[in-house]
């Protein structure tokens, strides 16, 4: 997902709005920015060794259960509420891992 440019740009504003939520709920913001953090950390750290892995959200909805999408991203969501950060591709994320879910 890191190589495709598309699904790159994705993670690095998932990334920025996640560091912009922690930033207004916990005055904490260790990357200097979303684009940063996925050049440092996933990139050249996670997508190397995580490359032939099947995420367990992705075993999930390929199983036909229920995912781990509110305690991930449902949690930048709740803390955006609470702060008043927006975070546009977080809701985007929830709603189309929802969409795939079962009822």
């Amino acid at each position: 997902m890191l190589e495709n440019a598309h699904s790159r740009a994705l993670i690095e504003r998932l990334a920025q709005e996640t560091l912009d939520t922690y930033a207004a709920a916990f005055a904490f913001r260790p990357p200097p920015d979303g684009p940063g953090f996925v050049r440092d950390t996933p990139f050249p750290v996670v997508s190397p060794r995580s490359a032939p892995h099947w995420s367990s959200m992705v075993q999930d909805l390929e199983a036909g259960r229920r995912t781990e999408i509110d305690v991930l991203n449902g949690a930048i969501l709740r803390l955006d509420a609470a702060h008043g950060v927006a975070t546009p591709c977080h809701a985007t994320i929830v709603d189309l891992i929802r969409a795939r879910e079962p009822g």
